[in-house]
């Protein structure tokens, strides 16, 4: 061997050895002393590291020439250049002469330098290293990151990245490794894509994006069915509806909500989604379909796929369906299911109502919406006729506006939105296709991208599936073995209780809470909404079970109520199906020869989508979606009629409103967004929600923001003055409970009550359209958890001076004060509204426990408020307090 290794020493002649005789500039670098080494190498692979590892710590990456492995005798061989060696070679297809396609260039400017491994004998296992020549004819590498060799994702990252890929959008992949697994690593976010698309292509085992998912469907056992066109064999329609979600159909089947969505495939085609409602309140989605538009043939296609599968399945078709106008599917609704009552979104027509009303009525508009709920929320016919009068008289002057209510709604549509005649049927609350837009919104979520191919959008969507099964069978689970407290006590609801889903319980105990005012005289005789509605008894039949020291019968309660499982007990198996195959095979016999082949290749199509020639959809370019150029969540919601009643406005400034709430959309910078005005405080405008709060703050107050009260009021409120929009309130939740999760052991300390942080996640978790008051925000625990997921300064006002708070971050230094974001929300009543503020404006006292649990750093947010935090208490005429614990906070219970 040392014989061999003298090979090493031996000295080379850069004129006679440099590979090809290049010739070596002046201004050139030797690297030959790094790369020389006495070193024996136990591996090639240890060997080509060691270079590797050399070469970058210079600037160099170094890349294999060529090598063979050990053969016929012979011994292995290994040849290492640098990157840039060698020279540009184009394309063979390419015609002398002719360009790329492509605007490309070339890092190969034929580079000397090259080392070679030296295999010792006899089986070449170890291995030497000799430098062939160690010059460069070009600049060094500076960074590493331009470069594709030393940027390659390792077998490791590469096995995280797709183990990440499913749950995480590959940015924060990329981050991810560079930050926290490798922080030298200098892969790109291209490698990231790359090696997502390799894998996606691997999974699909040879077949195309469309065979793949006509594949999985037929796999995972999914009732599915599309239609393509002759000409181009492409999809034009799809829809798929899963097992289980057929299962819950027939369980749950009373009330269909029917929505599409846009921006979710790179199609550029819509999503139609429908959605049922389960005992427990929860939402579950029933069927997908894309289709090529919302034309009326589109949708009576998929309605009469899904009536067909719910038929086969014995499932009771829906009593009620709830969309929007869309004539398309109004008339695809009437066609597939003749008996269901229509319910129009109430959302969606008080939008177009204040679109087209409010220009045309100025400042009469305020009044005028209060008039208009009260009319649209009439309970009985009587009283709708008798609104609709006064309205016409005290507006007769509006002749635009009563003609286009008359003409565009009321006339054709008031049985399908007034309460009058929408009451008259089980509807369960849904009024609105709130619970659609809810399951846009989360499906979104999970899809990540707007561009999102077939095979992508089928995956994430089984993904949702499952995790949607879970929640539903966990609120059977606590339904049928959880009972509330206060139901345990109570004698009346021994024969129902932990037989009805929790959220019945809930809506009886609401009309417990009225039945010393009402007469069980009345009791089976009344019309409250309730019975028909929601199917429970009202507080008269509660009040004649308690008269009589009755329970309530379970026989009371609407069978949809009774219903806690997603299983199929009610209906039995009337036998084996007769073989139908002789009678296929007459049909096909009797058929057109042309026509017999189409329908054997659709058959071998859905049994074997490999064989399948079905292609993608076309690309749409005149595809519908959200109007640009605008917040996609100003305008979002129309005050009901009991808050039109309470408040002056949504927006107290309606000059204002539309400019100002623009500038706060979606992505906006929150930071003193209400501090934009550079003068003394002023006295408000009329604002009934300024007026509930204390006399000495309200001048202080620029104008208030109204949001949807629909139990996540608070939460609509902080997810607007952060940007990401009104609708943005279940990302708020979800951030919220990481927050407190994540930073468990410091929320313990700040908490002593070890309830408090259990029942505060309770309350957070919660993301159906409508939360009862147990998932209310409650802001004074949860507004030190607020400042500290968003690191800004949160001011909470209420309806008396010890109720105002200032909550700071608990954890991180200050930001500049430039760049901090200070925002403001009020408790009125039961209701939050967002609040903006003049400059200079006193601050709130800040909770005692932000002092004893926050960090050295975190405390210096207060020096720039010292001020202005004295100034509250000469403002509010209240002594600052003296001893710990005087505010709220000192001492938690």
């Amino acid at each position: 061997m040392d014989d061999y290794l003298g090979l090493f020493s031996d000295s080379w002649s850069i004129e006679n050895d440099v590979p090809g005789g290049e010739s070596i500039s002046n201004n050139s670098r030797d690297y030959t002393v790094e790369f020389t080494t006495d070193q024996i190498f136990k591996s090639r692979e240890d060997m080509i590291n060691w270079v590797k590892t050399v070469g970058l710590k210079n600037g160099i990456v170094v890349v294999i020439k060529n090598s063979a492995n050990l053969k016929g005798g012979k011994l292995p061989k290994c040849h290492l250049m640098c990157e840039r060696g060698g020279k540009y070679k184009p394309p063979r297809y390419l015609v002398d002469g002719q360009s790329l396609k492509r605007n490309t260039g070339t890092k190969k400017c034929e580079c000397p330098f090259e080392v070679r491994g030296i295999p010792i004998p006899p089986d070449g296992v170890m291995w030497g290293l000799k430098v062939v020549c160690g010059f460069h004819n070009h600049q060094l590498a500076e960074y590493i990151d331009g470069h594709e060799y030393p940027s390659r994702l390792k077998p490791i990252e590469k096995e995280f990245v797709l183990e990440m890929a499913n749950s995480t959008t590959p940015r924060e992949i990329l981050s991810i490794l560079k930050e926290e697994r490798d922080p030298s690593n200098t892969t790109g976010i291209k490698s990231i894509y790359n090696a997502i698309f390799t894998n996606k292509s691997a999974k699909r085992g040879g077949l195309n994006s469309i065979q793949y998912v006509l594949d999985q469907l037929i796999k995972k056992e999914y009732l599915h069915n599309y239609r393509t066109n002759p000409d181009t064999n492409e999809i034009t329609d799809i829809l798929w509806v899963h097992p289980k979600s057929l299962e819950l159909s027939v369980n749950f089947s009373s009330v269909l909500i029917i929505d599409a969505t846009y921006k979710t495939n790179e199609y550029r085609i819509p999503l139609l989604e429908v959605v049922g409602i389960t005992s427990t309140m929860r939402t579950y989605s029933l069927m997908f379909a894309y289709l090529s538009n919302e034309r009326t043939e589109q949708l009576t296609w998929a309605l009469d796929t899904l009536k067909k599968w719910m038929v086969e399945k014995k499932a009771s078709l829906p009593l009620v369906f709830v969309s929007d106008r869309d004539l398309g599917l109004i008339n695809a609704i009437e066609t597939c299911f003749p008996n269901a009552r229509h319910i129009l979104c109430i959302w969606h027509i008080n939008q177009c109502v204040m679109k087209k009303c409010a220009p045309m009525l100025g400042l009469e508009w305020q009044h005028f919406n209060a008039s208009w709920h009260s009319l649209i929320n009439s309970s009985t016919q009587w009283s709708y006729r008798q609104k609709w009068d006064v309205m016409r008289k005290e507006y007769q002057r509006f002749e635009g506006v009563l003609n286009y209510l008359w003409d565009t709604w009321l006339h054709p549509y008031k049985e399908r939105f007034v309460s009058a005649w929408v009451d008259t049927c089980m509807h369960l609350g849904s009024n609105s296709n709130q619970r659609a837009e809810s399951a846009h919104a989360r499906l979104k979520l999970y899809l990540g991208d707007t561009m999102s191919s077939l095979q992508t959008s089928f995956e994430k969507i089984h993904k949702m599936l499952r995790i949607q099964f879970g929640d539903i069978k966990k609120s059977f689970e606590r339904s049928l073995n959880i009972p509330r407290h206060q139901h345990l006590h109570d004698d009346i609801f021994s024969q129902i209780r932990c037989r009805i889903s929790l959220e019945a319980m809930e809506l009886i105990s609401g009309q417990l809470k009225c039945i010393e005012e009402a007469s069980h005289q009345l009791a089976g005789r009344c019309n409250c909404s309730i019975k028909i509605v929601y199917g429970l008894p009202c507080e008269h039949d509660l009040a004649h079970y308690r008269y009589f020291s009755i329970p309530i019968p379970l026989q009371s309660i609407n069978a949809h109520w009774r219903r806690l499982s997603m299983h199929i007990h009610q209906f039995n198996d009337e036998g084996a199906q007769p073989n139908r195959t002789s009678h296929v095979v007459e049909i096909l016999d009797g058929m057109d020869p042309h026509m017999r082949e189409h329908m054997i290749d659709k058959f071998f199509d859905m049994i074997d989508p490999s064989q399948s020639t079905v292609r993608a959809p076309s690309y749409n370019t005149e595809h519908r979606g959200r109007p640009t150029g605008r917040d996609e969540q100003s305008g979002r919601r129309i005050s009901s009629f009991a808050d039109a009643s309470t408040s002056g406005s949504r927006v107290s400034q309606p000059a204002a409103t539309s400019r100002e709430r623009g500038r706060r959309g979606r992505g906006s910078k929150v930071c003193n967004t209400q501090m934009t005005h550079d003068h003394s405080p002023v006295p408000p405008i009329h604002d009934t929600y300024i007026e509930k709060l204390p006399v000495p703050l309200q001048r202080y107050i620029s104008h208030t923001v109204d949001v949807q009260p629909d139990g996540h009021c608070g939460f609509r409120a902080i997810a607007a003055l952060i940007g990401y929009g009104e609708e943005g309130w279940f990302q708020v939740r979800f951030e919220l409970i990481e927050e407190i999760q994540q930073n468990k052991d410091l929320y313990d300390q700040l908490y002593p009550d070890q309830n408090l942080v259990t029942n505060l996640l309770f309350s957070l978790n919660w993301f159906e359209p409508w939360a009862p008051a147990m998932h209310w925000m409650d802001s004074m625990p949860l507004g030190i958890v607020i400042a500290s997921r968003y690191n800004l300064v949160l001011h909470t006002f209420g309806e008396n001076v010890g109720s105002c708070f200032t909550h700071l971050p608990l954890r991180t230094p200050p930001v500049p004060n430039q760049e901090r974001r200070e925002i403001a929300i009020a408790h009125v009543g039961n209701h939050f509204v967002q609040v903006f503020l003049h400059p200079h404006y006193p601050v709130p006292p800040i909770p005692t426990w932000w002092w004893q649990h926050s960090s050295y750093e975190a405390k210096e947010w207060v020096i720039p408020y010292r001020t202005r935090l004295q100034l509250w208490y000469e403002v509010m005429g209240t002594p600052p307090p003296n001893a710990s614990g005087a505010e709220f906070g000192g001492n938690i219970d």
